[in-house]
């Protein structure tokens, strides 16, 4: 529905509803109606900044049981006349129609966003902060600095999501880019609260026990990750006393060695025992917190890669929509 229905467009200004006739020497009679119209056409930006919109103006006659006929020959806007829209592309076709009793004209525009400026400015600075987020897991955690370099971040972030949404158009439609946004600042959130978590796990006091749901999981992915543990065994001496005995002139030699093989025997499988407990111990029950801090730091790098494999396809699916 149009706005403007009057073809004077000036005659508030001019106070002058007149324009000019030409008349033919056949009888014929032409003028010229110039006139604005506003009006609205339906958008759909789910592929923002790459969407396209198509626009469908109906001219008809006011009276629609006239005999008045629209015809025209122009088959596209003609647009010799006007400047090239910086924000749109426009192509444009005009149809003739007659539709029962009344006739009409429907101009067809056919907008495409140009997304050169908005891809520089809005998207792929989006996908440097969010990669450049997953860096923060390749700071050492002794260094102190990786806690304060994610929330920087996550602050610029926020930033730029404001002035992102000075951008981003009104509608009732969600576009993909919001959607990515929305997941880049839970994935940025994600990213601190894992932080933090490494962080407290690291600095755990060693005498606190670590719960066994936990010892379980980290031996899961330690497995999982085919992470080796190097933990040193505890060595014990093995010294045999000797008795009187072995001393005496007068003892049996026979039975004072067979006392020592038996001495020796014992003591070794008490030393079997021991050693094969501490293996036990070492290799499967022996999970300290920061243990738990490095599995998780672990498992979160590799969740860094898999966002910054993601950004990489991201930016090559738009590099090949600006080809297109």
């Amino acid at each position: 529905m149009a706005e403007e229905t009057s073809i004077f467009q000036f005659s508030s200004t001019f106070d002058s509803e007149s324009t000019y006739v030409t008349f033919f020497q056949n009888g014929t009679a032409m003028t010229s109606l110039v006139t604005v119209f506003h009006t609205t056409c339906t958008t759909d930006i789910t592929h923002y900044p790459f969407d396209k919109h198509t626009c469908d103006i109906s001219v008809i006659p006011r009276n629609l049981f006239s005999s008045l006929i629209l015809e025209t020959s122009v088959t596209s806007v003609l647009n010799e006349f006007t400047i090239e829209n910086s924000e749109w592309s426009v192509c444009s076709a005009v149809q003739q129609d007659l539709l029962g009793p009344v006739s009409n004209v429907n101009f067809v525009l056919y907008l495409t966003r140009k997304p050169y400026f908005l891809v520089l400015n809005l998207v792929l600075p989006s996908i440097i902060i969010c990669t450049v987020n997953s860096l923060s897991f390749l700071i050492p955690v002794e260094s102190g600095e990786r806690l304060s370099f994610c929330v920087s971040l996550l602050l610029t972030y926020i930033v730029f999501l404001t002035t992102v949404l000075d951008k981003l158009p009104s509608t009732d439609t969600v576009s993909c880019f919001n959607v990515y946004l929305f997941l880049q600042l839970i994935y940025s959130s994600f990213t601190v609260f894992g932080i933090i978590k490494t962080l407290e796990y690291y600095h755990y006091d060693s005498k606190k026990i670590v719960p066994m749901s936990y010892k379980k999981i980290v031996r899961y992915l330690h497995k999982f990750l085919c992470y080796v543990k190097i933990v040193p065994i505890k060595t014990i001496m093995v010294t045999t006393k000797s008795s009187k005995e072995d001393h005496s002139p007068l003892g049996d030699s026979q039975n004072v060695v067979e006392d020592k093989e038996n001495r020796q025997k014992r003591d070794m499988k008490d030393y079997e025992h021991k050693e094969s407990s501490d293996n036990l111990y070492n290799g499967l029950h022996y999970t300290t917190w920061r243990d738990v801090a490095e599995t998780l730091d672990s498992v979160l790098n590799i969740i860094a890669i898999i966002v910054a494999l993601f950004n990489f396809i991201v930016f090559c699916i738009i590099m090949t929509g600006l080809q297109n």
